[in-house]
């Protein structure tokens, strides 16, 4: 896992190599500033495949290891997308990647019969459609009452 999740859960295999602290912490700053950079975004941006995003990912962080001195790549990207795990508990380590500093994975406490957070849809026509009316308009006995499929995701 690039982002150092699996899941809700952190990215955790067994390490055959630790990478030091402040030496994982210089990883963690170059591969953000990389991964910001116009010429990684052009490279990300040059096919819409999640295979493709996870290639470029890869990439990068092969480059911000080799361009901080380490040279067992294999060990290396296994330590550092188990970062997140190891430094779980550390507030410094973990703003200094932007799926670090962006997850929101666990925010929030919504459960069943919550009140539902009004957002746009579309329908199969690509109409838009506000996910409160659609509910409200549905009849549980009549021919109306459709499955409705939300599909979302974030590709980090």
């Amino acid at each position: 896992s690039s982002s150092g999740k699996d899941g809700f859960d952190f990215y955790d295999p067994p390490l055959l190599q630790v990478i030091p602290k402040e030496q994982m912490k210089s990883i963690l700053i170059t591969e953000d500033h990389l991964r910001a950079s116009v010429e990684w975004q052009l490279q990300y941006n040059e096919k819409d495949d999640l295979q493709w995003y996870k290639d470029v990912t890869n990439r990068l962080q092969i480059m911000a290891l080799e361009m901080n001195g380490v040279t067992d790549i294999e060990n290396g990207l296994i330590s550092l997308n188990s970062a997140r795990y190891y430094y779980r508990d550390d507030p410094e380590m973990n703003k200094l990647t932007v799926y670090q500093r962006e997850d929101n994975s666990r925010m929030g406490h919504l459960l069943e019969n919550d009140p539902v957070v009004d957002v746009t849809l579309q329908d199969l026509e690509g109409n838009e459609v506000s996910f409160v009316s659609y509910l409200n308009n549905l009849s549980p006995n009549s021919i109306n009452s459709r499955a409705l499929f939300v599909i979302a995701g974030s590709v980090t």
